[in-house]
């Protein structure tokens, strides 16, 4: 019978506090987790295997891993549960330290995280902070003697946080989950019979209506599609995410782009995401945050009347949302090249 000394150690902490967004499968072990492909977004199980359906762009950044790092992904992907739980995932897992090294496999974890993200936006709302570890696992037998070493990397809790997100507690996580998927779901609903282009425009112009852009940069979930599609504040992670996640569930083939932002607010250029959306085999830019104006409009009502002999003009004024327009609505990439500059982590669509 074969037992374990367990040793952690901390490889890096990962703060995902990005503009972007800022496993389980262990080799030998009791708490091993595998992963079911057929529950991963855009694959489908076929008599010949398993194969891509509907769109290119669900699993984008997927096809642009190592296989190492396509492993971590989709453990990252099959972990929603046990990340909602605030539980450490093993992501990976190595029979000796031959060839280990600690920084690749900290970028390993970084280049996963960040593609499954960008594929898959719902993360944003149970997996934001974390840090990277390495458990260290001596294996002996019955009588102590040593057998072997396993190494597993995991994701877990940061010591400075309580959990992988904003949300006070698991409960309130999957409350959030239901009611961003519930309130989705609704609205795609209406979209039926549209041209990808009218569905497009509609997502685009429901999360801006009401919607305001965090100056403060410090708010809660402003970096997620809770905020974006609930609490209707959030900065340009949170329109991104939103509007790749509705676009998702309507169909249509968007990605998220991250990298610079140069405008005449800020001519030196800064971090910033937004999306591309492919119609007729052509790609253009959206920008829901360039877009989202943030003032208020109102509904100006006046009455006129006699009151105590004297003549009364009454005005009210009643609010009934926040402008936006669609300047950046399917804007052509060759207009955009000097205004949004895309981070060269990875290949993105150029035209």
């Amino acid at each position: 019978m074969r037992k374990k000394l367990t040793t952690a150690i901390l490889l890096m902490v990962m703060i995902m506090l990005l503009f972007t967004g800022c496993g389980k499968e262990k080799s030998g072990g009791e708490s091993t987790t595998s992963v079911n492909i057929e529950e991963v977004k855009g694959v489908q199980k076929t008599e010949e295997g398993f194969e891509m359906v509907q769109n290119n762009s669900y699993r984008y950044y997927y096809n642009q891993l190592t296989e190492e790092e396509k492993q971590i992904y989709d453990v990252i992907y099959a972990s929603k549960e046990e990340f909602i739980n605030n539980q450490s995932v093993v992501v990976a897992s190595y029979g000796s330290d031959d060839g280990l090294y600690y920084y690749s496999i900290g970028n390993q974890v970084s280049r996963a995280y960040t593609a499954c993200l960008l594929d898959n936006p719902e993360i944003s709302m149970w997996l934001k902070i974390f840090a990277c570890g390495m458990e260290i696992e001596q294996i002996v037998d019955e009588n102590f003697q040593y057998v072997g070493t396993s190494y597993n990397i995991q994701i877990e809790v940061t010591e400075e946080a309580s959990s992988y997100t904003e949300f006070s507690s698991p409960e309130e996580t999957r409350q959030a989950v239901v009611e961003v998927e519930t309130k989705a779901q609704e609205f795609v609903k209406g979209l039926d019979g549209l041209s990808d282009e009218e569905k497009a425009t509609k997502i685009h112009n429901w999360i801006l209506e009401d919607a305001s852009y965090d100056k403060s940069v410090s708010a809660s979930n402003i970096r997620d599609i809770y905020g974006a599609l609930v609490r209707k504040e959030c900065v340009c992670a949170g329109f991104a995410y939103a509007f790749k996640y509705v676009s998702d569930m309507a169909g249509l083939e968007t990605l998220i782009i991250t990298g610079e932002g140069v405008s005449s607010t800020f001519p030196e250029g800064g971090p910033h995401a937004w999306n591309i959306i492919c119609l007729n085999n052509i790609w253009s830019l959206v920008d829901l945050t360039w877009d989202c104006e943030s003032n208020p409009t109102y509904e100006e009502k006046q009455e006129e009347y006699i009151k105590n002999g004297k003549y009364v003009v009454s005005i009210t004024y009643t609010f009934v949302g926040t402008s936006y327009s669609d300047e950046y609505l399917f804007k052509p990439l060759d207009e955009t090249e000097q205004t949004h500059i895309p981070s060269k982590e990875f290949v993105v669509p150029n035209s």
